[in-house]
């Protein structure tokens, strides 16, 4: 069997594992870092505490986000997400119940209250088929979910 040697290592080899380390360690951080985190697990963030002013168009962002967390999460059998998102999506429904009527588009604000109860009530049968495990209940809530917040998109 013939053996080689590599001899010491040369400026450019040394140049190259140094910047593979360097890119693998700036990957690792992002990849765990709070910065770079998942939407979905984004979607599962408390919201800010009730001094910090929300507008219409944020908290409806949240919840959209937050049902489009939740298909993912059951997608992949992530049934105590589905149950987490669904009682986040009913503290972001409950937060938009405290807007003032002028933050409310006008076009939207005849069934705001309607479509708050029914968003709130779709999140927590949510919540109750995630913690069920029932795939049949929380494909239809997410369907109903999804028609609510095509209602309430702001136009």
């Amino acid at each position: 069997m013939q053996t080689y040697e590599l001899g010491p290592p040369t400026r450019r080899s040394s140049l190259s594992t140094h910047r593979c380390f360097v890119i693998a360690v700036l990957l690792v951080a992002c990849l765990h870092g709070p910065g770079c985190q998942s939407p979905e697990q984004a979607a599962l963030q408390p919201l800010p505490d009730e001094k910090t002013p929300l507008t219409y168009a944020e908290l409806f962002q949240r919840a959209k986000s937050q049902v489009g967390a939740a298909q993912e999460f059951f997608f992949a059998d992530r049934w105590d997400e589905v149950e987490q998102v669904g009682d986040a999506l009913q503290k972001t429904a409950a937060r938009m119940k405290t807007l003032p009527a002028e933050a409310i588009p006008a076009n939207k604000r005849d069934r705001f209250a309607g479509d708050l109860e029914a968003l709130q009530a779709g999140a927590a049968e949510l919540k109750k088929a995630g913690q069920a495990r029932d795939a049949t209940r929380v494909n239809a809530a997410l369907q109903q979910l999804n028609l609510k917040i095509r209602d309430l998109r702001p136009q």
